[in-house]
């Protein structure tokens, strides 16, 4: 059955969350810089007109280097602020009195008479009664 965190509980595991958070932070930005000052450093530009959309020279690789730099810079920096984990995590709601889950709708009563919570405030712990 599913019971609510205790505060202790649910502050340790926030604290969890957001250090998990920030690493995954890091590691989008690093990775998406990388691949800015990749693709700004190679990629042909207008001023080879007759190679176009084809690989750099390599003489034209490091004239590129230092705008692929900053625009890689830039672009984790993005990256790193803009929280991704407000975007991309599935909000799952779920009634303790009934055990019935659905998603976030803005909905919080359930048709039991109970009400719906978050499933991530939550813990499953097995029932004694029922053995």
């Amino acid at each position: 059955m599913w019971v609510k965190l205790s505060a202790e509980e649910l502050a340790q595991v926030k604290a969890e969350r957001a250090a998990s958070n920030r690493l995954l932070r890091k590691f989008a930005a690093i990775l998406f810089g990388l691949l800015v000052v990749v693709v700004f450093s190679f990629k042909v530009g207008r001023e080879s007109g007759e190679a176009k959309g084809r690989i750099a020279r390599d003489e034209e690789v490091p004239k590129r280097l230092p705008f692929a730099l900053v625009g890689g810079v830039i672009a984790a920096l993005v990256v790193y602020w803009f929280d991704l984990s407000r975007v991309a995590l599935h909000k799952f709601l779920v009634c303790p009195k009934c055990e019935a889950r659905k998603d976030d709708d803005g909905l919080l009563e359930c048709s039991c008479g109970g009400r719906f919570i978050q499933m991530e405030d939550l813990k499953w712990v097995e029932n004694a009664k029922s053995k």
